[in-house]
């Protein structure tokens, strides 16, 4: 069967819990990272030989990652489109079904709409990109953009967090490290003028001991 082929958009609407409030009849024509950054995503799937376009997305269900897919209408929301997918609608249903957030805890800082969509353009294959721009704003999501900027969505990426995260605990450990060594060398120091008899005779059991003169500077 010849493949068909399919323009991919992104519908995007702002969260109630966004700082601008936007009125029901709300669209833009054109993609816009302010807005989109603070809103629910939703794929479109659009064929020129069918009359309906399909809406795909998730939805949280009882805390947990669930999808929908539904006849897309159009009306008052805008349509966004980034992209080309080949192959037919069996090929949609199953990326929706098999998507790898499906069943995990629903997150609204990592286990969120804007992931499940940007997981699931990464897995449109074969895929030829008519917008660039959108294509690497949704990417940033997983971190994976080569123009990654966080401050295009909502969300930092996951993989960010991580990275960002072992730099700071590595950074945290070499300062606690640096200042145990400066008391204990201020330790040792003030001991050695205090009681010099007494820190010689400690130094001489440390070395019986084996434990080395780790103490003599």
């Amino acid at each position: 069967m010849k493949p068909e082929s399919f323009d991919v958009g992104i519908v995007y609407r702002p969260l109630e819990s966004s700082n601008a409030s936007y009125p029901n009849n709300w669209y833009t024509r054109d993609w816009d990272r302010k807005i989109a950054k603070f809103s629910h995503w939703a794929l479109v799937f659009r064929s020129s030989k069918r009359s309906k376009s399909l809406q795909v997305e998730l939805i949280p269900r009882e805390k947990r990652v669930t999808y929908r897919i539904k006849d897309f209408t159009g009306g008052q929301f805008q349509v966004h489109f980034f992209g080309i997918y080949s192959g037919d609608l069996s090929g949609i249903y199953k990326l929706a079904e098999e998507h790898s957030m499906n069943g995990d805890k629903y997150s609204k800082s990592e286990n969120n709409c804007q992931h499940w969509v940007a997981r699931l353009v990464d897995k449109l294959k074969p895929f030829s990109i008519t917008s660039q721009t959108i294509y690497d704003d949704i990417l940033c999501v997983m971190g994976k953009s080569k123009f990654l900027d966080i401050s295009v969505v909502y969300n930092v990426p996951l993989s960010y967090r991580k990275a960002i995260g072992s730099v700071v605990k590595r950074r945290a450990q070499a300062v606690r490290e640096v200042v145990r060594e400066a008391k204990e060398r201020v330790v040792q120091k003030v001991a050695r003028r205090l009681y010099p008899i007494a820190f010689d005779l400690v130094l001489q059991r440390r070395a019986r001991q084996g434990l080395g003169m780790a103490w003599r500077w």
